[in-house]
């Protein structure tokens, strides 16, 4: 089953980390407005094409593996490189949890 983009919680509200932050993330967006529940997919692209290990753990954490897979599969928005990356990473992943 799918999990759906929903953050997770922290005593009810709702915490960031520094990933949302980062200006190498999202420099053509005012951050301030960025919502981890309506933004979702944006953020999980941005952070597939140019975070690092901690924004993808971040990411995995928030919206959890199958979520970051099927942004990764559908490929919009993402370079073809990252695209085929992400792709095989997530297939790979897959493939040794079976």
């Amino acid at each position: 089953m799918e999990r759906s983009a929903r953050p997770r919680t922290q005593r009810g509200t709702l915490f960031k980390m520094e990933t949302l932050d980062k200006v190498s993330l999202f420099w053509d967006v005012d951050r301030t407005t960025l919502d981890l529940h309506k933004h979702a997919r944006f953020i999980v692209r941005r952070i597939l094409e140019f975070g690092d290990l901690d924004d993808l753990q971040w990411a995995l954490e928030q919206y959890g593996r199958e979520y970051i897979a099927s942004v990764a599969a559908s490929a919009r928005g993402l370079d073809p490189k990252s695209a085929n990356f992400w792709r095989n990473y997530f297939a790979r992943q897959e493939a040794y949890a079976s």
